[in-house]
């Protein structure tokens, strides 16, 4: 089911892999600021934070403030929309798909630390409020960390973001920070319990896709508007997206050099691994044609597991457009990444330490760069560029790119004019992209070339 226009109430078709998949380093003093799970904070529970400020509806027939609609928790909490994939999180554990999981893995996954790792706020019991809820899911203090010391103070009339954020609030509003955030659920960490391994995928988990733009905003629970902005910074989604690229590829490649580095079995961990190069059809009819595609962006021959390099390759694309200083280094590192696959642990090792350094060079360039909206419109060229869509030969590289098509897209029409009419002209197009890599299993690389194509006819 395509995306519509508008972020409409409509799962998108990877919705399924971000609710049972749901659960950033930024310059200065929340650089090193540790991750809500291991913030050292009691958690006091969602009912801490909804009384009359964020569980507030008009029928209460208490006016808005300045700060907030008052609707957050309403929102959080809908099980009708993708907004609402955070508080059914914990369900999907004692759901029938997490049971018939939890019964291939031998565990109980409302007990078992590696799923509530992502799948609630899983913190120590000594650090749980008496309100605190496993039930809740990802919850609030879930992301926004514990709010024993700054609960009270952050709605104190002379409080200041900063202020919160030095009591020990997470600075979610910082892009890095965000993403490192969302990624440590969505792309792994290197927790003992917060890595999705090939084995529980065989049991039945979806694969993990990530991207931070399109994710935030389906997730939405603020409004950001003129006060917000008054607050804290306003980013351009197109920031967003490209920051959001260079995490996930980071936060996975230094997962990949970690895991290998302490390999003892035969076979590396096959999640990192492009799931659909492996998992084909196969036939012995004479008939039979390989659906195997060359990838100018891995330079690897047939039969080679290739890392999954859905974020690196449209970050190709962002490199060029905000910081092209470093593209050409990004494109001789993620091949020399791949080709290292046929050589010893310690060429991988290099290869990945080499180029998860260009990925921490990119987000520190996208951070201090000047995105402009001819620079947004030149990575979405970049993005359906003929030569960008021939790499576009597995799965998670076109899912990647629909939705960095939608999220600059999106950016653009954020600027009105022309822009905005252009992300509408586009909007039936980029629908049928959606439709391409509606399923994995039946993902035919030239209809979605013939998509984007179809896109890059029409800027």
């Amino acid at each position: 089911m395509a995306l519509p226009l508008a972020l409409r109430s409509v799962s998108p078709p990877w919705a399924l892999g971000l609710a049972l998949a749901l659960a950033a380093m930024a310059p200065g003093a929340s650089a090193q600021q540790a991750l809500p799970r291991f913030d050292a904070a009691t958690h006091l529970g969602v009912a801490s934070c909804a009384g009359p400020c964020h569980a507030r509806q008009s029928a209460l027939g208490v006016a808005t403030g300045p700060a907030m609609r008052g609707s957050e928790i309403v929102v959080w909490q809908d099980q009708d929309t993708t907004r609402g994939r955070h508080a059914q999180a914990y369900n999907v554990l004692i759901g029938a798909r997490g049971r018939d999981m939890g019964r291939k893995l031998g565990i109980a996954p409302e007990r078992s630390a590696e799923c509530l790792s992502c799948h609630a706020d899983f913190v120590p019991s000594a650090k749980r409020g008496a309100r605190f809820q496993l039930s809740d899911g990802v919850s609030c203090e879930s992301c926004h960390s514990g709010a024993e010391k700054w609960l009270t103070s952050h709605y104190a009339p002379e409080a200041t973001h900063a202020q919160n954020i030095a009591n020990g609030m997470f600075p979610t509003d910082n892009i890095e920070a965000r993403a490192r955030l969302c990624a440590s659920c969505h792309v792994g960490s290197a927790a003992a319990d917060q890595f999705v391994t090939h084995r529980i995928m065989g049991a039945g988990h979806p694969r993990l896709s990530f991207e931070l733009e399109l994710f935030t905003s389906l997730q939405a629970h603020h409004v950001e508007d003129a006060d917000y902005a008054a607050r804290k910074p306003l980013q351009s989604r197109a920031r967003v997206w490209a920051i959001g690229q260079a995490v996930a590829a980071r936060t996975a490649v230094d997962l990949f050099v970690r895991s290998e580095r302490a390999r003892t079995d035969a076979f590396p961990e096959l999640s990192f691994y492009d799931c659909h190069s492996c998992h084909r059809p196969i036939s012995d009819r004479a008939d039979y044609r390989s659906r195997w595609q060359p990838n100018p962006g891995r330079g690897l021959g047939p039969g080679v597991a290739p890392f999954n390099d859905a974020n690196l390759t449209v970050l190709s694309a962002a490199a060029k457009a905000f910081a092209p200083s470093l593209a050409g280094d990004l494109d001789a590192r993620t091949k020399a990444f791949h080709a290292s696959a046929a050589g010893s642990a310690d060429d991988r090792r290099r290869a990945g330490e080499a180029l998860s350094a260009t990925l921490s060079q990119l987000i520190r360039a996208f951070n201090a760069a000047a995105i402009s909206s001819e620079r947004a419109d030149a990575a979405l060229r970049g993005v359906v560029d003929a030569a960008q869509a021939e790499r576009y030969t597995s799965y998670g590289a076109a899912e990647q790119a629909v939705m960095a098509i939608d999220s600059l897209t999106r950016s653009g029409a954020d600027m009105g004019g022309a822009r905005a009419a252009r992300a509408t002209r586009l909007r039936s197009s980029i629908d049928a992209a959606y439709r391409a890599v509606s399923d994995p299993n039946s993902y035919d690389v030239d209809a979605f070339r013939g998509a984007v194509a179809e896109i890059a006819a029409k800027l």
